[in-house]
């Protein structure tokens, strides 16, 4: 156990701001991730055009291209704060392929789905895990790119109306929330800015989900959208959120206990 003045002291990240560069470089990819997704579509309602030059999946590649560039550098700099950002990325990655390899091909045998998700479940917890006994905050940082910003993707496929301008001002809006996190560098600040950042982008999209829903059930007439629907909406955001950091509130409890001399 660690003591000073018989006070006791339990770290779970450094209090350590980051210069302008390191903030920026970790808040991009949450900048370029909803254009990787939503950008021809919205580029082509912007002109007015069926189609701009490039395909959605010229785009994705790319952005996936960088990912792995970003995780190649972060490697060379010995995994710095920001690129917790960039593994959050990553994992999404390692999902999508998983996804695209289960539903194409021959292979979306129900086994073999869930075979799939248990490996990538084992994945995300054993880097999250790697990632939060090194830094707490790192480990949060991580999440954000699963939750709120790969759910939302999913959430959005329902709605019906301009799901890609609302997706891309969610990025520049969470972009500038860990831009804000990573340059203050401290932990509980960071905690409570990630809060916001999931109210942000969690809300919106909750909203739309029950008053501009793409699929209406036969009973719909009978069940008004109303405000219940968009506060269980944003606290799936929530819940989400904090199902998916569990490896990172585990980490936190065992240096707890072990600093307490109980394990």
């Amino acid at each position: 156990m660690a003591f000073e003045g018989h006070r006791f002291h339990l770290t779970l990240s450094r209090d350590e701001p980051a210069s302008w560069s390191e903030a920026l470089l970790a808040g991009l990819p949450h900048l370029l991730y909803p254009w990787a997704i939503f950008g021809r579509v919205y580029l082509s309602s912007l002109f007015y055009r069926r189609q701009v030059g490039t395909s959605s999946l010229a785009m994705d590649l790319a952005f996936w291209a960088l990912v792995l560039v970003g995780l190649g550098y972060a490697w060379r700099r010995s995994w710095p704060r920001w690129s917790a950002t960039w593994i959050g990325y990553g994992l999404v990655m390692a999902l999508e392929l998983l996804w695209v390899f289960t539903t194409t091909g021959g292979s979306a045998d129900p086994i073999i789905a869930i075979l799939v998700g248990i490996f990538w479940l084992v994945l995300m917890v054993t880097f999250l895990d790697r990632i939060a006994r090194r830094d707490w905050l790192d480990g949060l940082l991580a999440v954000l790119p699963i939750v709120p910003m790969w759910i939302s993707v999913l959430a959005l496929e329902l709605i019906i109306g301009d799901e890609a301008s609302i997706f891309l001002v969610d990025g520049l809006v969470m972009s500038l929330f860990v831009i804000l996190i990573v340059r203050r560098g401290k932990l509980l600040t960071g905690m409570g800015l990630m809060l916001a950042a999931i109210t942000w982008v969690g809300l919106p999209i909750a909203y739309a989900r029950v008053y501009h829903t793409g699929f209406i059930p036969s009973s719909a007439p009978s069940q008004r959208p109303d405000s219940l629907g968009v506060l269980v909406g944003y606290l799936t955001y929530l819940v989400a959120f904090f199902i998916a950091a569990a490896p990172v509130w585990l980490v936190g409890l065992w240096k707890w206990f072990r600093q307490r001399g109980i394990t």
